[in-house]
């Protein structure tokens, strides 16, 4: 058992990475399981390793300006609300940008259940004064593999 930030990451997850399995399954593969990623503009995504996941999915809180911004809280401080909302405390990233500074990505969400994490992706709105927020993406991690073709 693999764990990262105390969450437990899924069984199915650590069988793709030690098959080779766990890679981006391509674009058009990824616009149709995460459409919100491809619009109004794509910004790529690599799917991360163990040791990334770990290095990107810390539970450090930005200030409060950051946190408003990309739809964050921090459980143990105060209430995360759900969609579009995320808690640090009880997410893994498993993909993020592949272009600094685009701040788009996909994580397991493990507010619903600490056993069976949602997926969830991190999107831009792309309007004028646009902002970021979480969008559901498949009820579970099974699934999005599934759909991913991994």
């Amino acid at each position: 058992m693999i764990y990262i930030n105390g969450l437990l990451v899924p069984k199915l997850l650590i069988e793709l990475i030690a098959q080779g399995r766990w890679r981006h399954p391509g674009d058009d593969v990824l616009r149709k399981v995460v459409p919100p990623l491809y619009e109004p503009t794509y910004d790529p995504v690599d799917f991360l390793s163990l040791d990334r996941m770990e290095q990107d999915s810390r539970a450090n809180a930005f200030d409060q300006q950051m946190m408003e911004t990309f739809k964050e809280r921090a459980g143990s401080v105060e209430d995360a609300p759900d969609l579009p909302w995320i808690d640090i405390e009880k997410r893994i990233f498993i993909a993020v940008c592949a272009v600094p500074g685009a701040d788009v990505g996909i994580a397991l969400d493990y507010r619903p259940s600490l056993d069976s994490p949602r997926v969830v992706a991190l999107c831009y709105s792309g309007d004028p004064g646009g902002e970021f927020y979480w969008t559901l993406v498949c009820n579970s991690f099974g699934t999005f593999a599934q759909d991913c073709g991994l």
